[in-house]
């Protein structure tokens, strides 16, 4: 398996956004985005050549657009806990804050 790491774009908030290059030696190359944890393409080998079962797209900008959150695993309701706790075996838990 190898993983390579290149730069994609640049948020409107100035921050680099980074893509993720998963390739595996049976044929599934992956590619996700520092944008929302954003699945960008998922190929896997079948007849006929490798097909992309992503609904995804090959730049930054339409994922900027008002649609709901394509491929991305973080989305709208992430960051939204305030003070978050867990509960669970009779203790508190609450997660670490940077």
């Amino acid at each position: 398996m190898s993983i390579e790491l290149e730069p994609w774009s640049v948020a409107p908030d100035g921050h680099p956004v980074e893509r993720w290059t998963l390739r595996h030696e049976a044929g599934p190359v992956a590619v996700v985005a520092t944008w929302g944890a954003t699945r960008v393409s998922l190929r896997i080998p079948a007849s006929g050549g490798p097909r992309d079962i992503v609904l995804g797209f090959d730049a930054l900008g339409p994922y900027l657009g008002g649609h709901p959150y394509v491929g991305a695993a973080v989305g709208r309701w992430a960051n939204r806990i305030a003070e978050g706790r867990l509960h669970g075996q009779r203790a508190r838990r609450h997660p670490a804050r940077p």
